[in-house]
């Protein structure tokens, strides 16, 4: 009797842990940012983006940028525009 209350436990558990998807559990926060040139003037239409994702924004009229959803942890940004070095 106490195994197969202890199975259907196990079962119910199992089903409840399929219920949730793994992005409820995943970590993503922002990165937002002002893209400068040497005057400290922002760069409209920069290219920025988080490096080894599918992730990246291009900077608006003051140069500002924000990408959503980046995975918890470090990482490197790649900014690009023409006329300019990239730099990481």
């Amino acid at each position: 009797m106490k195994h197969s209350y202890l199975a259907k436990l196990m079962f119910l558990l199992l089903l409840a842990s399929l219920g949730f998807p793994s992005s409820a559990f995943a970590q993503t926060g922002s990165v937002s940012g002002r893209v400068l040139d040497n005057k400290k003037e922002g760069i409209p239409g920069a290219t920025v983006l988080i490096e080894g994702t599918s992730l990246g924004s291009s900077s608006n009229v003051d140069g500002t940028y924000n990408i959503q959803n980046v995975p918890a942890g470090p990482q490197t940004l790649i900014i690009s525009f023409v006329g300019f070095n990239t730099v990481r």
